[in-house]
């Protein structure tokens, strides 16, 4: 779980579409944080647990 999903509200996540576009603020700090493949990988985690 990364710190960076709680900066997040749950309504910023519903919005991600979690493909790292350029359109997300959510996807270019995972992105730039963890690196393309890490990045997404914690990002799909973060969200599935943020939207459970």
């Amino acid at each position: 779980m990364s710190k960076l999903r709680e900066k997040f509200t749950k309504k910023e996540w519903s919005k991600c579409c979690t493909s790292l576009c350029d359109d997300c603020l959510i996807a270019g700090k995972y992105r730039k944080k963890y690196g393309k493949k890490e990045g997404r990988a914690k990002m799909k985690k973060d969200k599935k647990k943020v939207m459970d």
